[in-house]
């Protein structure tokens, strides 16, 4: 006998009923807080760490517990996009720091920090989970373009 189940786990990712990723979202973002406890001693916190490479922790930290295999996710609701913007930025903004009464944009901080937008990222995913599908081997390009932010630097030619 089979029992019809709202969600269930599927090779760690959680499935919905109705293929929305809010409960998959959530779980990533609480796995992602609770372990990001030594990364925010060691490193976030310290004012002696240059804020590029706290930049480039927090990115490397958070974007992959966030954002893993999400070229392959359905699209997201506008709920299911600002819930996984605003869990990263919150802990890109936590180390970034700003002096008090200062009002800053997730833009501006993210753009300093040479950093992509999460729904951004999720975009270029879906184009690279395209072209490894088409083997044309466009995605290493692709990647580095993400990596790096610059199509010059990934090697592209336009």
């Amino acid at each position: 006998v089979l029992r019809c189940v709202d969600t269930y786990k599927h090779v760690g990712a959680r499935m919905d009923a109705f293929a929305a990723m809010g409960p998959e979202i959530r779980s990533r973002n609480d796995s992602a807080a609770a372990a990001s406890g030594p990364i925010r001693k060691h490193v976030l916190s310290k004012p002696s760490v240059p804020l590029p490479s706290k930049a480039m922790h927090a990115q490397t930290y958070r974007y992959s517990r966030n954002l893993y295999n999400c070229g392959s996710w359905p699209d997201l609701t506008i709920t299911e996009q600002r819930m996984l913007h605003t869990s990263i930025v919150k802990a890109i903004r936590s180390m970034y720091g700003k002096k008090q009464g200062e009002h800053v944009t997730d833009y501006v901080i993210l753009n300093e920090l040479g950093l992509m937008a999460p729904i951004n990222m999720i975009r270029l995913a879906r184009i690279i989970f395209l072209f490894d599908s088409s083997s044309s081997g466009m995605s290493q390009y692709l990647w580095q373009y993400m990596l790096r932010g610059s199509i010059q630097e990934a090697g592209l030619k336009l």
